[in-house]
């Protein structure tokens, strides 16, 4: 629904799992690959993406379509540990290694 609405003139191509439509991607049986970032990260950065592809444009989130994110789930009206989670996060961005080890475990500067 996202490339049919903000790229009009793409045609997409399914596959039945990512492992095909990586494949396509590096043999050059398709021109582009849109998926999980995340997952599409350790692909490149690892040996059997035979060093194809690099990511192009930046992060897509459009909320309306990939809703709001990676998020961490807790058991419902368990206040507390939400709160944990919420200090914690804020003194891992607040820490001047935030930066060195995300790029550590997450080598690529489009996160």
């Amino acid at each position: 629904a996202y490339l049919k609405d903000f790229v009009p003139g793409a045609v997409v191509v399914a596959f039945d799992d990512l492992d095909k439509a990586k494949e396509a991607l590096r043999s050059g049986d398709v021109d582009a690959l849109f998926g999980d970032g995340l997952s599409l990260m350790f692909w490149i950065n690892g040996t059997s993406s035979s060093n194809c592809c690099e990511f192009r444009g930046g992060a897509y989130s459009e909320s309306r379509y990939f809703g709001e994110g990676i998020g961490i789930a807790v058991k419902k009206h368990d206040r507390k540990m939400w709160a944990i989670f919420n200090y914690g996060l804020d003194l891992v961005r607040s820490s001047p290694r935030f930066e060195e080890l995300l790029l550590r475990y997450f080598p690529l500067k489009a996160f």
